[in-house]
């Protein structure tokens, strides 16, 4: 019988279960104090955002809000919630909040756009735009970023904002805007979790491999990215062949991001020993 090292077991133990971090981001503003909003080094929020006890929170008892105007005689500053992370395992990401809407008094219009801007390092934005035209109470936002979009090692910037001026710039627009619920979530990546294309179509082996991965693919590949589970970059290199020379690396559980000749990108584990 082939001898297994303890340091192997355990790492396919640990693959079996999770083999990197994910994006996991909550706020419903329930621990703030209220008045201004303050944020951290990984998220941040205009001067005009406020967290208030009402009656206007969507969950429990706390909201973040902030007055929207537009009239002849000006604007209101813009509004700015931006989460930065670069915890991505590469898999969907899950986004939603809800949002509520509601005149100052009953000579204002509620009228506007507020828009959620995703940003990665390695390409792929989106911007989701909502159109404000009357009351909300409560609205759920929820949209998905699809699975191999924000790749592993890569930054991801989640924005709620406003922006663009009334048709009519005489028209009253003055409302306030209400925010609750901010949720990032992202599934933890398995042993055998695919980003984009097909499970099929792309393997590597050995795993666990001592000096040379194999890519055994249907399609040719183009490079490949190799990342520690910490996310830390140690290799990136175009691919001549069909495979990988890994002697260089440490002990370790590993990611390789493989790009395909047709743009086509796919992510595998696999085990230094």
């Amino acid at each position: 019988m082939k001898n297994i090292s303890y340091f192997t077991l355990f790492a396919l133990l640990f693959l079996g279960l999770s083999v990197s971090a994910q994006i996991n981001f909550s706020e419903g503003f329930e621990d703030k104090p209220d008045g201004t909003l303050s944020g951290d080094s990984y998220t941040t929020y205009t001067d005009n955002l406020n967290v208030v006890t009402s009656d206007v929170a969507c969950t429990g008892a706390k909201a973040v809000e902030a007055n929207i105007l537009y009239n002849s005689e000006g604007q209101s500053s813009p509004i700015q919630i931006l989460h930065t992370t670069t915890a991505s395992n590469g898999n969907t990401i899950n986004i939603s909040f809800k949002y509520s809407a509601r005149p100052k008094d009953e000579n204002s219009a509620v009228k506007g756009h507020i828009g959620v801007l995703c940003l990665v390092s390695t390409g792929g934005d989106a911007t989701f735009p909502i159109e404000i035209d009357g009351d909300v109470n409560c609205e759920i936002f929820s949209e998905t970023i699809p699975a191999g979009i924000v790749p592993v090692g890569a930054t991801f910037t989640f924005a709620i904002l406003n922006f663009g001026a009334p048709a009519d710039p005489n028209e009253e627009i003055d409302w306030f805007l209400t925010i609750d619920d901010i949720v990032l979530s992202q599934a933890s990546l398995g042993v055998d979790d695919v980003t984009s294309v097909n499970e099929e179509s792309v393997a590597v082996y050995p795993n666990p491999v001592k000096d040379i991965l194999n890519i055994k693919s249907e399609k040719e590949v183009s490079d490949i990215t190799i990342y520690s589970i910490e996310g830390k970059l140690v290799k990136h290199s175009k691919v001549s062949g069909d495979t990988v020379d890994v002697s260089s690396l440490g002990k370790g559980v590993y990611l390789l991001n493989i790009t395909l000749k047709d743009g086509e990108k796919v992510s595998r584990k696999f085990i230094k020993e």
